[in-house]
């Protein structure tokens, strides 16, 4: 018996009727392109901002972890803080180590400058408006000269939790302490007022970690440690004298 088969015609079901190839052309590619570079640019700072968010908790906790072993030498030194002394005579930076241990923790992660043993990022409040109004001319003298021996009683802060003991300074900075009586000019431009912000360096916005004499870590935007009321100040009189930045 003999079987006959019908054959039927084979139909494509990716035949392109009008003779082009699968594929994106040359203007679908530059739209995705295009789409991409629009997400891309709307991303970016969201994460370079979370990423400078992530430096800044680093930050805050090497803070706390000065103002630690400020406490802890206070009561090992009758409630002082280490003296305002310059090398070779030990600075608070040398004071405290036996105390915060590992001086890596100096330097702030968002510091750019490469860290090694001069490379800071804090700056300690020198309490100099005390001393300037209590300490008579021939020792306010030696304070100038950072020659005073003794350090700076922690009792004599009527606001601890509004007084600032570490502030972070401008990266390139010498400065030791927070007053007006070191090197040249004033202290204030020593202090970096926006160490965190996704603008850069010395932008006007942002702001910068400060550690408290309460032993507390708080974040201070741009220029707040200095207006309305000024945080490194002790005195009355330069706590009323409010800096407002330009």
């Amino acid at each position: 018996m003999t079987t006959h088969f019908q054959k039927h015609p084979v139909t494509r079901t990716d035949a392109n009727p009008q003779g082009r190839q699968d594929g994106f052309t040359l203007i679908e590619l530059l739209v995705v392109i295009a789409i991409i570079s629009i997400l891309a640019a709307m991303l970016l700072p969201a994460l370079s901002s979370a990423k400078e968010r992530g430096r800044r908790i680093a930050c805050v906790n090497n803070v706390r972890q000065l103002d630690l072993a400020l406490g802890m030498y206070a009561d090992d030194f009758e409630g002082e803080f280490p003296p305002r002394t310059r090398t070779p005579a030990p600075r608070w930076v040398e004071s405290l180590e036996s105390y915060y241990v590992d001086r890596k923790l100096l330097k702030c992660p968002s510091d750019s400058i490469p860290w090694n043993r001069e490379q800071r990022t804090f700056i300690f409040n020198g309490w100099g408006d005390w001393y300037e109004k209590n300490l008579s001319a021939d020792d306010f003298a030696l304070f100038e000269a950072h020659r005073w021996p003794h350090g700076f009683k922690q009792s004599l802060i009527a606001e601890p939790s509004e007084t600032i003991t570490f502030g972070e300074k401008l990266g390139e900075s010498f400065h030791v302490h927070m007053d007006f009586w070191q090197g040249y000019g004033n202290d204030i431009e020593e202090v970096d007022q926006s160490k965190h912000n996704s603008g850069g360096r010395r932008a006007k916005w942002g702001g910068s970690d400060y550690g408290f004499a309460d032993g507390s870590v708080r974040y201070l935007s741009y220029g707040r440690a200095l207006a309305p009321v000024n945080l490194w100040g002790v005195t009355p009189e330069w706590r009323g004298n409010a800096v407002t930045l330009p």
